[in-house]
C-alpha cells in the first residue's frame, strides 16, 4: 500500500475524516480502591512527538511533575503505510516494551489524550511532594476549581477544531472537505491567538526576565568598549516579537491596544515591563506585534497630566507614596515623548542633529560613560573630583519639551477631570523642544540624610546652561545648581534648579565656585530625575521639569540630560 493510499483509508466516502469515539472511559483515581488507582510505574504514556494533539498530554505530564511516575514510550514520528510504528527510529524502541506491538494503531483507540490530561491534573496528587500537588500550587494549580468550567469548555472546542482539526484537514480526500475543515481550524487558531494575546503565556516569566536583564547589566564590564552582556541582550531583543512581548506590557501600551482588549498584566508587571523598556532605551513608538495604536498620544497624556505632579511624587518620576521609589511607567512615558520629539527634530534638520537612544541597552549600566579622547591635555582635577562617585563635572546635553501654556491649561482645567485612578484622554499635539548645553562642576560633598540611601554621599554642583538653537529663549539660558544622591531604593536621583541673574561676571566655568550665586539669584525652574543604569551611566537622567514653587497649574513637562565630556566648555 502506498503512503497516499494509507492516508485515503482514514477518510470516509465523502472525503471527511471522522474520529471514532474513545474506547477508554475509565478514569485513574486517587481512591486506592478504584479500578485504576494512581500508582507509580503502573501506567505508560504512548506518544508521537510529531503529533500536535498528543504533545499536550506530555506537557501536562512534565508540568505536573509526573515524569518519574508515568513511563513515556515514543513511536516513530514519521507516518508509515502501516501508521505510526515502533521501529527504533526517532527515539522509538524496536517494539512496544509492554505488549510487543509494532504499530501504534494496535493501541490507538484505547485512550483519549484529552481525558488523559484531566487525569494528570489531580489523580496523582497523593504521590507527589506537598509543594507540587495541584491543591498547593499558586493560583489553584493547572485546573483551579473556579476555572474548571471555562477550562473544560476551551478543551472541548480545542479538541474538535484544533487537535482533531489538524487531522480533519490533513486526512481529507476531497477539496470540499479540506476547505471546510481548514476554515474552522484557522478560525480557532485566530481565537487562540486573540486569547493568548490578552493573557500572554510568557507573562509569568516577566519577573524572571527582568531580574536576569538587571543582573546582566549590573555585572557588565565598565572597561570593555563593546560589552558582551549588552551585545547579548541586544541580540535577544532584536526580534520585535521578543521586544514587544516583554517591553510593551505597561499601562501605556494597554491603553493604546485595540478597544475591548482586557489588561494582560498586573500593576507590578506593568512596572517591570516599563523598567525593561527604559533599560532597553529605544522608544517603541509603533508596536508591530500587538494590535496597537501609536503610543505617543498616550504618553503625552501622562506626561502633561498635572495630577501626576504631587508632593509625594516630589513632582518627579516617583510613586505617589513619598517613598522615592521610581515610577517606571512615568519614566517610560517621558522617554517615549522625548524620543518622538527628538526624531522629528532630527528629521527637520536633515540629520544635522543625529538621533540618540538608537542602540538597545547602550549606556544602561553603571560606569558605562567614558569621556571621548581629546588631544588637549586635561588640567589636574580638584580633590573633590576624585571622590565624586557620580562623575558630575563636565559637559552635558539636555533636552526639554513643553506645551504652549494655553494648551496645557486647557487640557487640564477646561472640563471636569476624570476619576483620580483614570488617565486623561490621549493628547496628540505638537510640542516645543529645546536642546541645551550644560557645564557642570561638583562643588560640595555631604553625608546622606535619614531619607537617603546610605551607601553614597550627596554631591552638590553648579554650572551654566545655554540653548543650542534658540539663543533668544531666556528660559534656556541660566545658571544651574543642584544635587545628586542615592534613593533608599538604590536609584540615582538628580535635582536641578535653573537660576537667573545668578552671577555678576561671566567666567569660564572651571573657575567657578558655589559662592558665585549671589543675593540677586532667582530660582525659577526645578527638575527631578532618575539616572537610568545607575551612577555614571551613559544613558543619562530622565525626569520632569516644573515651577520651583510647585504651582499646581503648571507649567511642567519632560526632560533628559546626558554627559558628553569630562571637560567643561568655556562659555560666556
Amino acid at each position: 500500500m502506498t503512503k497516499k493510499a494509507a492516508i485515503y483509508k482514514h477518510a470516509d466516502a465523502d472525503g471527511q475524516f471522522r474520529r471514532r469515539d474513545s474506547q477508554f472511559r475509565d478514569w485513574i483515581s486517587r481512591d486506592p480502591s478504584a479500578r485504576f488507582p494512581a500508582e507509580k510505574d503502573r501506567y505508560a504514556l504512548y506518544l508521537n512527538l510529531g503529533c500536535p494533539w498528543a504533545h499536550r498530554a506530555n506537557l501536562v505530564r512534565s508540568l505536573t511533575g509526573l515524569e518519574p511516575f508515568i513511563q513515556l514510550i515514543l513511536c516513530n514520528s514519521v507516518l508509515n503505510e502501516d501508521g505510526w510504528l515502533f521501529d527504533g527510529q526517532h527515539g522509538s524502541p524496536t517494539e512496544d516494551p509492554l505488549y510487543g506491538f509494532i504499530a501504534l494503531k494496535q493501541l490507538y483507540l484505547k485512550a483519549d489524550p484529552d481525558e488523559i490530561i484531566r487525569m494528570f491534573y489531580t489523580a496523582f496528587d497523593d504521590q507527589l511532594p506537598e509543594n507540587m500537588r495541584e491543591e498547593n500550587r499558586p493560583g489553584g494549580g493547572f485546573y483551579p476549581e473556579h476555572l474548571r468550567k471555562d477550562i473544560d469548555a476551551m478543551n472541548e472546542w480545542v479538541y474538535h477544531t484544533v487537535n482533531d482539526g489538524v487531522y480533519k484537514t490533513g486526512l481529507a480526500t476531497t477539496q470540499e472537505a479540506y476547505e471546510s475543515n481548514l476554515i474552522h481550524l484557522f478560525e480557532s487558531l485566530d481565537r487562540l491567538e486573540e486569547h493568548l494575546g490578552e493573557n500572554i503565556t510568557e507573562r509569568p516569566n516577566l519577573e524572571y526576565v527582568a531580574d536576569t536583564v538587571a543582573d546582566l547589566l549590573r555585572n557588565t564590564s565598565s572597561e570593555a568598549q563593546h560589552p558582551l552582556n549588552v551585545a547579548f541582550l541586544a541580540e535577544l531583543f532584536q526580534k520585535s516579537a521578543n521586544a514587544e512581548l516583554f517591553l510593551c506590557n505597561s499601562s501605556l501600551y494597554e491603553r493604546a491596544k485595540k478597544e475591548g482588549r482586557s489588561p494582560s498584566a498586573t500593576k507590578a508587571e506593568q512596572q517591570l515591563s516599563a523598567k525593561l523598556h527604559c533599560l532597553y532605551g529605544v522608544p517603541i513608538l509603533y508596536p508591530k506585534r500587538t494590535i496597537c495604536k501609536p503610543v505617543y498620544p498616550y504618553a503625552t497624556s501622562k506626561v502633561y497630566d498635572l495630577r501626576q505632579y504631587t508632593e509625594k511624587t516630589f513632582w518627579g518620576p516617583f510613586i505617589d507614596d513619598g517613598s522615592q521609589d521610581v515610577d517606571w511607567e512615568k519614566v517610560e512615558a517621558i522617554m517615549v515623548v522625548l524620543g518622538h520629539n527628538l526624531q522629528i527634530f532630527s528629521d527637520r534638520t536633515n540629520g544635522a542633529f543625529k538621533p540618540i537612544w538608537i542602540d538597545p541597552f547602550f549606556g544602561a549600566t553603571p560606569d558605562s560613560y567614558t569621556s571621548p579622547s581629546s588631544p588637549v591635555p586635561e588640567e589636574p582635577p580638584l580633590s573633590l573630583d576624585f571622590i565624586d562617585p557620580y562623575n558630575i563635572t563636565g559637559t552635558w546635553r539636555r533636552v526639554v519639551c513643553f506645551l504652549d501654556y494655553t494648551e496645557l491649561f486647557s487640557y487640564n482645567f477646561s472640563s471636569a477631570p476624570p476619576p483620580s485612578d483614570e488617565p486623561r484622554e490621549p493628547l496628540d499635539t505638537g510640542e516645543a523642544i529645546r536642546l541645551i548645553i550644560m557645564n557642570l562642576k561638583a562643588t560640595k560633598l555631604e553625608q546622606p540624610g535619614p531619607t537617603d540611601g546610605q551607601t553614597l554621599p550627596i554631591v552638590h554642583f553648579t554650572g551654566t546652561s545655554r540653548s543650542m538653537h534658540a539663543s533668544w529663549d531666556p528660559n534656556s539660558n541660566s545658571t544651574i545648581r543642584g544635587t545628586v544622591r542615592l534613593t533608599p531604593e538604590g536609584e540615582i536621583r538628580w535635582t536641578t534648579f535653573s537660576v537667573y541673574h545668578g552671577y555678576d561676571h561671566p567666567k569660564d566655568i572651571i573657575e567657578w565656585k558655589e559662592t558665585v550665586l549671589t543675593r540677586n539669584s532667582e530660582e525659577r525652574w526645578r527638575s527631578e530625575g532618575i539616572q537610568i543604569g545607575g551612577r555614571n551611566s551613559a544613558r543619562g537622567v530622565f525626569g520632569n521639569w516644573f515651577d520651583k514653587d510647585f504651582d499646581p497649574q503648571g507649567p511642567a513637562g519632560p526632560t533628559a540630560l546626558w554627559k558628553t565630556s569630562d571637560r567643561c566648555t568655556a562659555t560666556s
